[in-house]
């Protein structure tokens, strides 16, 4: 939108007070991997018969986190991969939540075999990344992630909760894994899969390292497993490092 004429071209604000002399309009363009030049619009993820969302890119992966974000309604939305997923350098990832306040996810993600790589979880003020971080949040007593690989992830959060598929779970990881890669937490709860575990995970590895300078609670599938929290048919093979209560499952 232009204000004058002697002004540049700016992004037109519909809650403004401004007079705009015009708004220029133009369909969005997308790169291979779903995504606009300038980095802020995906490539919508279509809906299949059943329901399910199929991410296919880069894209559509974070258009799916924007939709969950919408609206605490979107909880139990369905999605599965229909392709291989690497992710493009340089774009920082913010686990996804339902609803502005971080509701638990319900619905499933199945990836149906398919992997995502060099997924990034870097701290940083302007992406809002504090706690609970990988691809999900926190996944909900009825949530399930399944039949999905991780490859080469960078989950570093500046404080703790941290795993590469979420960084709690109340729900079920079943057929998963962690290749590579790194999950470092500054405090506490980190681990290969799921950060803090209270739901079930099911045939999952680790090869990557899991790692915490002065924190606690890390472990090669979960850092802290409790109220009846399951792990089984489970195996670690990355280094894990931290403080104290450290251990290779």
């Amino acid at each position: 939108a232009i204000l004058n004429s002697w002004e540049e071209l700016q992004a037109y604000n519909e809650a403004s007070w401004n007079y705009y002399r015009y708004i220029k309009v133009q369909s969005l363009e997308y790169d291979e991997n779903g995504i606009s030049e300038d980095k802020k619009h995906y490539q919508p993820a279509a809906q299949a018969a059943d329901g399910y969302y199929e991410i296919k890119n880069a894209g559509n992966l974070f258009w799916f986190a924007e939709k969950l974000k919408e609206s605490d309604a979107n909880a139990a939305l369905n999605a599965r991969l229909v392709n291989s997923i690497t992710m493009p350098e340089g774009m920082n990832w913010v686990a996804m939540q339902v609803g502005p306040y971080g509701r638990l996810y319900t619905g499933t993600f199945d990836g149906c075999g398919y992997t995502i790589s060099n997924l990034s979880v870097a701290s940083n003020a302007t992406a809002g990344v504090f706690n609970n971080e990988g691809l999900f949040k926190a996944i909900g007593i009825s949530g399930v992630v399944k039949n999905l690989g991780m490859i080469n992830p960078s989950v570093k959060p500046d404080s703790s909760y941290a795993g590469a598929i979420c960084g709690t779970n109340y729900g079920s990881i079943e057929n998963c894994y962690n290749l590579g890669g790194e999950i470092s937490v500054a405090s506490m709860y980190g681990g290969g899969i799921v950060g803090d575990n209270q739901g079930a995970i099911r045939e999952c590895y680790n090869t990557g390292s899991v790692t915490s300078q002065n924190g606690s609670s890390i472990g090669g599938i979960a850092g802290y497993s409790h109220n009846g929290g399951m792990i089984i048919d489970c195996y670690n093979t990355g280094a894990i490092t931290g403080a104290w209560y450290v251990g290779g499952i």
